[in-house]
């Protein structure tokens, strides 16, 4: 398959998805009367072939030489498979100018590129230089001379390339900054890292593979989407390597490493003083999907430029509150994953579906009477907070117990009692889950159910909840494409949002979902969604029943909840957010000094 990509889809960033036996199109910076047929062209052999009207006659080999010295060479038309864009990565964003011509000087760095003769459109007059100073296209070839120095000593050119972006900066209205510029480019400082990291791969950890091995199927999800926006990404499995295998990695620089709840960003290697993750260069993403505190010994000490990503408005605010040696926290809910075959919001199988597993409250329960007297009297009181009152977050309920008792804590006090009383928030998070299923089976309706863990539900016996065998994540999408009705019980994310609804929305499926204050005005109940409270589930049966018996009603909130999902929480949209993230990281994250980067 041969993809066309023109000057308008590498202005909005647009490479699309990929296979990597496909290749691609990319339109030089002039129209060539050949560009669009050469898609219709079948590829001969394995090479890279740049269409260009400079070159006559027969096919060339253009070496980096020759490519450094002309930039015009950039106007032409590049055909070039898609394996070598993911090798070497796509348009360098924070260039300032001349993307294509770095671009091409990249791919000759490593592969052979072979010159074709084509033809100006007959419609395009080339454009004359103006003569006036570009200050963007200044600053470009101060960093691709900066990159190709030795190239340019070696071959006695440098001092003639150098003389001329010293000429150029004399006339500018700034010549001190733009020489000051160039500089910094020639010296390969901070500046030109940044523009140069811009290519770098993205480090990406797999490894954690309880629940079913979600989290790796959501980092192979954004990976995927990564890749679909010209990125290089490395795969890293902690399960097969372990920490020792992060090694080869020191001293290399990475457009970002990105994690999931794991914690080799957090390895210190005490005989030297630091972090491992100082040594390997990127800003660093761990993406939380638990209430932070349960990671409290990785976030308490973290490696430089660490940032934590949650899908929780009030997680956000807890790591910035409690954890401040993280660099930042955004919040970064996971995206969803489209269906293949076309949805029918008709034909469903399901009425109401539970893709959840079962947690038996009693047994933390037992846990908590376990518990020291004075542990136990504080656990009961927080418990009893949180099951009254579920609208509260676990640190809100907390401090409610600690205010009862008429106890002070400092922050990290507080922090270190939440963590001692995780017991609590899990228990009360399976009573309200299975109270919610009790509620709806017990009513007449009934609920289908995945995994073996409900065979130890006391419901197990209740005929409105039919268990199914253990389902993989695949076929999770599957079944949610044949359910009318998909029910959530968050694991107490009061402000969230998770991978569960995405799902759910893009698979055509009506969310009934506890409340949550996530994109509140954006994301609203009967909408794009159905909400209940968990203080008044007996109205629950009576509102799941609307949905079902109401064809009209139920296929409305299914479309909206699609729209919704699909313009704001896919993997593709996750992608280019994070892509926005780590430039903004990676640019300010280590010396907040801003204007060193301004017009980079």
């Amino acid at each position: 398959m041969i993809r066309f990509v023109g000057q308008q889809e590498q202005k909005n960033k647009i490479l699309g998805s990929f296979n990597d036996e496909d290749w691609v199109v990319m339109e030089g910076e002039k129209e060539l009367s050949i560009t669009k047929s050469l898609q219709q062209q079948k590829i001969m052999g394995n090479k890279i072939r740049l269409y260009h009207p400079y070159l006559c006659g027969k096919e060339e080999k253009l070496s980096l030489l020759q490519l450094l010295l002309d930039e015009r060479y950039a106007e032409g038309c590049l055909c070039i498979p898609v394996e070598v864009i993911k090798e070497c990565g796509y348009l360098n964003e924070r260039m300032p100018r001349k993307k294509m011509y770095e671009f091409l000087l990249r791919i000759a760095e490593k592969h052979e590129i072979i010159g074709m003769p084509a033809e100006y459109n007959a419609d395009l007059v080339p454009g004359e230089d103006s003569g006036e100073f570009d200050k963007a296209a200044y600053k470009a070839d101060c960093y691709i001379v900066g990159k190709y120095s030795q190239l340019l000593q070696q071959n006695q050119y440098f001092e003639e390339v150098v003389g001329r972006l010293i000429q150029q900066a004399a006339q500018s209205h700034e010549p001190e900054k733009m020489l000051s510029y160039l500089e910094d480019m020639l010296g390969k400082r901070e500046r030109y890292t940044w523009i140069k990291s811009g290519t770098a791969p993205v480090l990406i950890y797999y490894g954690v593979t309880y629940c079913y091995n979600v989290m790796n199927v959501m980092l192979e999800q954004l990976a995927m989407a990564l890749e679909q926006n010209g990125v290089p990404v490395i795969r890293y499995d902690e399960q097969k390597e372990d920490v020792k295998g992060l090694i080869k990695y020191v001293g290399k620089t990475f457009r970002a490493v990105i994690g999931m709840q794991t914690y080799l960003m957090s390895v210190y290697m005490k005989e030297l003083g630091y972090f491992l993750h100082d040594e390997i260069k990127g800003p660093k993403y761990n993406i939380v999907l638990d209430h932070p505190f349960w990671l409290r010994q990785q976030l308490m000490h973290v490696p430089d430029q660490y940032y934590v990503l949650t899908h929780d408005e009030n997680y956000k605010k807890f790591v910035e509150k409690y954890y401040p040696k993280v660099s930042g926290c955004y919040l970064f809910p996971p995206g969803g994953i489209e269906q293949k075959e076309e949805i029918n919001l008709k034909k469903r199988r399901y009425g109401v579906v539970f893709i959840g597993t079962y947690g038996d409250y009693r047994e933390k329960c037992r846990l908590i009477h376990s518990s020291d007297r004075r542990t136990r009297f504080a656990a009961n009181r927080f418990l009893l907070n949180m099951r009254k009152k579920p609208y509260l977050t676990a640190e809100e309920a907390l401090m409610e117990t600690l205010s009862y008792y008429r106890i002070t804590l400092t922050d990290e006090q507080f922090l270190h009692m939440l963590y001692q009383l995780g017991s609590v928030v899990q228990c009360v998070m399976y009573y309200y889950r299975e109270k919610t299923v009790r509620t709806l089976v017990t009513s007449g309706i009934a609920v289908d159910v995945w995994g073996s863990s409900w065979e130890k539900c006391d419901l197990v016996s209740v005929d409105g909840l039919v268990i199914h065998k253990d389902a993989d994540w695949k076929e999770n999408l599957k079944i949610l494409s044949e359910a009318k009705i998909s029910l959530n019980v968050m694991a107490w994310h009061k402000g969230g949002f998770t991978e569960r609804m995405a799902n759910s929305m893009l698979a055509g499926a009506v969310l009934l979902t506890d409340e949550t204050s996530y994109q509140r005005g954006q994301f609203r109940s009967g909408q794009e969604c159905q909400m209940f409270s968990l203080t008044e589930l007996d109205k629950l049966p009576e509102l799941t029943r609307k949905i079902l018996q109401d064809d009209e009603e139920r296929t409305r909130i299914a479309k909206n909840g699609y729209a919704y999902a699909k313009k704001n929480h896919t993997w593709e949209s996750r992608a280019e957010y994070l892509l926005t993230l780590i430039d903004q990281a990676d640019r300010w994250g280590r010396k907040n000094d801003q204007s060193i980067y301004n017009d980079t």
